[in-house]
C-alpha cells in the first residue's frame, strides 16, 4: 500500500506553475507525499483535496483486496489517486466529461504511473449521445466544479459557457459485482440512478454528492433518491452538506437565484 497522505487540515504541499503547450493552459502542480496532482485551479485542486483526503467523503471498507470502483465525476482525477491510494490494485472505471478536467485526469494517471484505470471523456446520462454541457469551460484558470449538463445547475458563472459533450449510460459498464460507486456529476444523479435501477443490485456500496436547486426539483430530488436506494435495499446515511458559506463569492448571484442545496448519502446494500 502506498504511505499514507496527509491526515491533517493544513496542506502540506509544494507548488509550482508552469506553461503547457499540448494544454493551451496555465498548467500547476501540487506534490503531497507520493502524488504529484497537476491542475488548471489551484483553489480547486486544494479544496477538492480537503473534501476527499481529509475529511474523506468517499471512504468505505471492503473485504475485497482488489475492489472494483466506479468513480462518476472524476474531475482531475483527486478522488481515483484517494481510492488508489487505499486499494492499490483496486480496479477503477473514471468519468469525465470536462475536456480541461480529462486533460488533467490523464495526466494524473500518466505522473503517478496508477494502474488498472480506465478513463472514460463523457457525461453519465440517461441516455447516449451528445448534450449541452454548461460552465467554466475556457479561460486560463478553469474550475470545472459545478460544470455541469444541467444547465440551472452549470450556469453559476458570469463567464459560464456551454459545449458539446459525449454521453453514455452507465448501465452499460456494469455487468458484474461493483464494489463502490461514486457519483459526484453535479445535478444528474437522479436521472442515472433511475438509469441504473435495474443493475443496483450489483452494486455493494455507494456515495452520492446531491445537488438541489430551484427549477430542478422534477429532475433532482434527494427524496426521490433515497426512495431509489431504500428501494433496492440499501442502509443509508443522509448527511446534509453545509458548505454554502464556503462557495466562491463570484456565483453569490447564482446562490441568491436557486437556491442550492447540497446532500451527501452513503449506502450499503443489504443481503
Amino acid at each position: 500500500m502506498r504511505k499514507r497522505l496527509l491526515t491533517t487540515r493544513r496542506l502540506n504541499v509544494k507548488s509550482k506553475t508552469h506553461s503547457n503547450a499540448s494544454l493551451n493552459r496555465n498548467v500547476g502542480s501540487l506534490l503531497i507525499n507520493n502524488f504529484i496532482i497537476y491542475y488548471t485551479n489551484k483553489q480547486s485542486a486544494e479544496e477538492i483535496y480537503e473534501e476527499v483526503f481529509n475529511k474523506k467523503l468517499y471512504d468505505f471498507e471492503t473485504d475485497n483486496k482488489n475492489p472494483f470502483i466506479i468513480d462518476g465525476g472524476s474531475n482531475i482525477g483527486i478522488s481515483m489517486l484517494f481510492f488508489k491510494n487505499k486499494f492499490p490494485s483496486a480496479k477503477m472505471l473514471c468519468f469525465e466529461p470536462d475536456p480541461n478536467a480529462f486533460r488533467m485526469l490523464q495526466k494524473n494517471v500518466e505522473v503517478n504511473n496508477i494502474k488498472n484505470v480506465m478513463l472514460v471523456n463523457a457525461a453519465l446520462s440517461n441516455k447516449t449521445g451528445y448534450t449541452h454541457f454548461y460552465g467554466e469551460v475556457d479561460g486560463e484558470e478553469p474550475d470545472a466544479r459545478g460544470n455541469s449538463i444541467i444547465k440551472v445547475w452549470g450556469n453559476q458563472r458570469k463567464n459560464s459557457a456551454k459545449i458539446l459533450v459525449k454521453t453514455v449510460q452507465l448501465s452499460s459498464y456494469i455487468d458484474s459485482k461493483v464494489d463502490f460507486l461514486k457519483l459526484d456529476i453535479e445535478g444528474a444523479e437522479q436521472q442515472v440512478l433511475e438509469e441504473i435501477e435495474q443493475k443496483l443490485s450489483l452494486v455493494v456500496a455507494l456515495g452520492i454528492e446531491v445537488h438541489e436547486a430551484k427549477k430542478m426539483e422534477l429532475i433532482n430530488h434527494s427524496k426521490t433518491i433515497y426512495q431509489i436506494l431504500k428501494q433496492q435495499r440499501y442502509e443509508l446515511e443522509f448527511l446534509s452538506q453545509d458548505i454554502l458559506r464556503e462557495l466562491p463569492k463570484q456565483i453569490e448571484n447564482w446562490v441568491k437565484k436557486t437556491d442550492p442545496k447540497f446532500y451527501l448519502i452513503r449506502g450499503k446494500r443489504q443481503l
